[in-house]
């Protein structure tokens, strides 16, 4: 009946690290099966905005979101990022 494990480990909610420090969320409709998009900050361009039937559409749109805007997933390895150095005569008293 469905063509995606409802059950495993993709379960109904799925989140996507950008390299720019947002997240994409996937979320599936338990009622009607439904996929949405939705940024944990800032609004999603209109043409995310509608539903999709299948994961792997969902994939392709988050694919898409990232090719229009130049960003990649984040690398869950990388190094945190460098602290900035504080100058001389700015510390906190």
């Amino acid at each position: 009946m469905f063509d995606y494990d409802v059950t495993g480990e993709e379960g109904n909610t799925r989140v996507t690290e950008i390299d720019n420090g947002n997240k994409i969320t996937a979320a599936r409709d338990l009622q009607y099966g439904f996929w949405t998009l939705s940024l944990d900050r800032g609004a999603l361009p209109e043409k995310y905005k509608g539903s999709y039937t299948t994961h792997e559409a969902v994939d392709r749109a988050i694919a898409n979101y990232l090719e229009d805007r130049n960003l990649a997933v984040a690398d869950i390895d990388a190094p945190p990022r460098p602290v900035l150095q504080v100058k001389p005569g700015y510390e906190k008293k």
